[in-house]
């Protein structure tokens, strides 16, 4: 008999073939899906604890990045008042740690708030550095860009990469900050200087400030294009006529900023 034929008098032919077969039970396929979903995510409670405590760290180190971004932001579009506020308290936090005894240095984010500024004054002590790619992730709020610019490219490679600390003396060799002075006139010295600066035209002031910024962001042809603009505009200023009769009466000028 050929296989698979079944005998006329075989009363359960069918039954038989069935027997043989292997059992198949299929699932509807919304059920596959929840016991794939349900199987892909179970986990032990230990598990899932390192899960919460690392995305509660990850939420944490994102916020204090965004509020650094804040503060960078506000510096760059010139809101003295709240970039002030977090100058004046990390001045206290600094005058702290040195009293208990600890080194205060400018790493990561730190050095990054430095380099926005427009002039750096660092005591004989400090280290700049950006050590982010020891933790697996790299500067992200203008640590590539700034000190690439002040420093150059091959020391700002060996600092990024190579989590490399400059000490003092060596970021005033880079062009990095302006004077190393001893920790207990440091403040003294950053006051007197930005009182210099002061006592300056504030019209003038600004408009060269815009000037130098400028160098980054154009070419030669361009900046000196923005310059010769900027000049001009300061001889529609009554700082400009005062600054030039105080010259002329060999006497200290008096601006107002207008």
């Amino acid at each position: 008999m050929p296989i698979g034929a079944a005998r006329a008098d075989d009363p359960q032919p069918v039954r038989r073939r069935v027997q043989q077969r292997p059992l198949r039970v299929r699932r509807p396929r919304a059920q596959e899906g929840r016991a794939r979903k349900q199987g892909r995510h179970r986990a032990i409670p230990a598990q899932r604890e390192r899960e919460r405590n690392h995305r509660r760290h990850v939420q944490e180190v994102a916020r204090r990045v965004r509020q650094g971004h804040r503060l960078l932001r506000d510096t760059d579009q010139q809101r003295p008042g709240r970039a002030a506020e977090a100058g004046v308290q990390a001045e206290h936090e600094v005058a702290a740690r040195k009293r208990e005894g600890h080194e205060v240095d400018a790493l990561g984010g730190g050095c990054e708030l430095a380099m926005i500024c427009d002039m750096i004054i660092a005591t004989d002590t400090a280290r700049f550095g950006q050590p982010e790619i020891r933790i697996g992730t790299m500067p992200g709020a203008g640590g590539t860009q700034r000190l690439t610019r002040a420093v150059g490219k091959a020391i700002a490679m060996e600092v990024v990469l190579g989590a490399r600390f400059l000490t003092a003396d060596e970021a005033l060799q880079y062009g990095l900050v302006n004077k190393v002075v001893p920790v207990e006139v440091m403040m003294d010295e950053a006051l007197k200087l930005a009182g210099e600066i002061a006592a300056k035209s504030p019209v003038a002031v600004k408009l060269a400030k815009e000037a130098v910024n400028a160098v980054f962001n154009t070419s030669l042809e361009e900046g000196l294009h923005f310059e010769r603009k900027n000049f001009y505009l300061t001889f529609a200023s009554n700082d400009q006529k005062e600054g030039m009769a105080a010259f002329i009466e060999k006497r200290n000028p008096v601006f107002k900023g207008n």
